[in-house]
């Protein structure tokens, strides 16, 4: 007997928490969504509503990507792939900036623990536009490219969850799909 109210009182707590956790995340839902589809404009942000910046910000990523591809198009010509390379950094970080907001972006960009990674991407970058524009040297171009992607990934990896390790982790991750991947091939050519 005694058994039987124990269990109802479990069933009645797992019943009860799981009604309260359900609006909770409806509650939560209705939120982001309201919140994202606001038409009303952002002053502070641009003057644009949050759906027009997020289709901008779709517009740039897809820019970025298609610089970065054409980057790694020309990877055996170093000033045209410094250039592309280039204008891929600019557009991936213009993205960034239309999803964050802009003047939301330029706050953590240039916030004293991310400024050591922002002056070096920006003055890489700054760096391999003028050499490659310029009609600079080969190995000054093909040495900026160089330090513009290291200065991207340095960027990109300054707040990696975990740090080091998650860095490891995620490079490992990588090169465990790539292999996965290739496989196939490898097996195809035996």
């Amino acid at each position: 007997f005694k058994y039987k109210s124990f269990g109802q009182n479990i069933a009645a707590t797992i019943n009860d928490r799981s009604s309260k956790m359900r609006d909770n995340v409806r509650s939560l839902s209705s939120n982001l969504a309201s919140g994202f589809s606001s038409q009303i404009a952002d002053t502070r942000e641009c003057g644009l509503t949050r759906p027009q910046r997020f289709r901008y910000y779709v517009a740039l990523l897809l820019a970025s990507t298609f610089f970065f591809g054409l980057a790694f198009q020309f990877i055996l010509l170093p000033s045209k792939f410094a250039a592309a390379f280039s204008f891929g950094t600019i557009t991936s970080l213009a993205a960034k900036a239309m999803l964050n907001g802009p003047y939301t972006q330029l706050r953590l960009m240039f916030a004293l623990r991310r400024l050591p990674y922002t002056i070096a991407l920006l003055a890489s970058t700054a760096l391999t536009l003028y050499l490659t524009f310029s009609r600079a040297n080969f190995i000054f171009t093909l040495s900026a490219a160089i330090a513009n992607v290291a200065a991207l990934l340095y960027y990109l990896f300054a707040d990696t969850p975990g740090g080091k390790q998650g860095i490891r982790l995620l490079f490992k991750f990588i090169l465990n799909t790539l292999r996965l991947m290739a496989k196939p091939f490898l097996y195809a050519f035996e």
